[in-house]
C-alpha cells in the first residue's frame, strides 16, 4: 500500500507503509500530519489510521505551558491525488466531474451557485469555509429577501404543505416529523445557496430517515430535561440545538448526537442573536394578540355577548395570522439558513 503525506503545505510520496511508519516511529511525522491512501474519500490526520495503531505516539516536542494555538496549525490540505477541490464547496472531485470557471475550478453540483454568485458580483467561496457569526442579522435578513426572490411562491407552497400534513395527521406526524422537517430545512437551505430549491424538498429527509427521526426524538428529550430542571435552562437548550436540523441536511452520515454537539458549538455565543433574528419576523405576533385581546375587551363591555366577543377574538388573530405567517415564515427560515452558514465555522464545518 502506497501512502501520500503533506509537508510544509504540499504533498509528498509516494511512499510505502514500513517506510510511513518507519519516519512515524523516528517523529519525522507526527499524528496530527495528514497522509492519504486508496480508498480514502479526503485527507485525514495520521493519527487516525492504521499507521497510528502499529506503532506508539512519539513523544511531543511541545512545551508543557505552551500555548493551546501554537500546537495546531490551519494548513492547506492537498487534494488527493486525482482529484481537484472545488473553489465553491471545498469539496474534492475527479477532475471529469468539474468544469473550468475562469481560473477556478467548480464541482458540476456547484456549477449554477457559482456562476449566479459571479453575475451578481458577490462572494465566490461562501461554502469552502463557515463563517464565525459576526454577520449582522439585518445583513442575513436581506440575503434572504436577495435569495427568496423568484422562490417566494415555491415557498410559500412548501410550507403550506409541511402545516397540512404535520397538523391533519397529527396522529401519524410522531412517526415521520423529523422527516418532515429535515425535509423543510432541505428547502430553505437551497433557497439560501441558490441551489434550484424545490417543492418536492419537503419529501427529501425521507432519504434520511433513521437520523432525522433520532435527531429528533434525541432533541427533544434532552431539551425536555432541561425544562425539567428550569424554564431558562430549558429555553437555552432550545436555542443550542436550533442548528441541528441545518447540520444533519448539510452533513447526511453525520450522527445525531455529535449534530447536536456541533450545533450547540455554533451556538455559543449567538443565542441571542439568533433569538433577535426570531424576533424581527414574528414581533408582530405579540402585538396582534394584544390588539385583539383589546378588542376583546371592548367588545364584551359593550355587551356584545361572549359568543360575539370571541368571533370578534378569533377574527382579528387568524384574519391576520395567517397572511402573516406566510410571508414571514419563508423570510425567517431562509434567514436562518444564512444564520446557519454564519456561524458554521464555529464548529469548523
Amino acid at each position: 500500500m502506497n501512502w501520500y503525506y503533506e509537508h510544509n503545505g504540499e504533498q509528498a510520496g509516494p511512499i510505502s507503509t514500513n517506510d510511513m511508519q518507519s519516519m512515524y516511529a523516528r517523529g519525522e511525522l507526527k499524528p496530527d500530519t495528514l497522509v492519504w491512501t486508496e480508498g480514502f474519500a479526503n485527507w485525514v490526520p495520521l493519527s487516525e489510521t492504521e499507521l497510528a495503531q502499529t506503532n506508539p505516539s512519539p513523544p511531543s516536542t511541545a512545551p508543557d505551558n505552551a500555548p493551546e494555538e501554537n500546537l495546531t496549525q490551519t494548513i492547506d490540505v492537498p487534494a488527493p491525488p486525482g482529484m481537484v477541490q472545488c473553489a465553491e464547496s471545498g469539496e474534492f472531485f475527479d477532475h471529469s466531474e468539474m468544469v473550468q470557471v475562469g481560473e477556478a475550478w467548480i464541482g458540476l453540483p456547484y456549477r449554477d451557485q457559482y456562476l449566479q454568485k459571479l453575475r451578481e458580483g458577490g462572494s465566490t467561496n461562501s461554502l469552502a469555509e463557515g463563517g464565525l457569526g459576526n454577520t449582522p442579522n439585518s445583513e442575513l435578513a436581506q440575503k434572504a429577501k436577495e435569495t427568496l426572490k423568484g422562490h417566494f411562491g415555491a415557498a410559500i407552497g412548501t410550507s403550506v404543505l409541511y402545516f397540512v400534513i404535520t397538523n391533519f395527521a397529527s396522529c401519524l406526524a410522531l412517526f415521520f416529523i423529523g422527516p418532515m422537517l429535515l425535509g423543510l430545512y432541505f428547502f430553505f437551505m437551497n433557497v439560501a445557496r441558490r441551489q434550484s430549491p424545490m417543492v418536492s424538498n419537503l419529501f427529501d429527509g425521507f432519504k434520511q430517515y433513521g437520523q432525522s427521526m433520532g435527531t429528533c426524538y434525541l432533541m427533544f428529550a434532552l431539551i425536555l430535561l432541561w425544562y425539567c430542571v428550569l424554564i431558562v435552562p430549558g429555553i437555552i437548550a432550545t436555542y443550542a440545538y436550533m442548528m441541528a436540523f441545518f447540520i444533519i441536511a448539510d452533513h447526511p452520515n453525520m450522527p445525531a448526537m455529535e449534530a447536536l454537539r456541533k450545533s450547540q458549538q455554533m451556538m455559543k455565543g449567538s443565542k441571542w442573536k439568533y433569538f433577535c433574528l426570531g424576533f424581527r419576523y414574528f414581533w408582530w405576533y405579540g402585538l396582534l394578540y394584544l390588539i385583539a385581546t383589546v378588542a376583546l375587551g371592548i367588545s364584551t363591555a359593550a355587551g356584545s355577548g361572549e359568543f360575539a366577543s370571541m368571533v370578534l377574538f378569533y377574527v382579528i388573530i387568524y384574519g391576520a395570522y395567517i397572511p402573516m405567517v406566510l410571508y414571514t415564515f419563508p423570510l425567517f427560515y431562509t434567514a436562518s439558513a444564512h444564520f446557519y452558514d454564519d456561524v458554521r465555522g464555529k464548529a469548523a464545518l
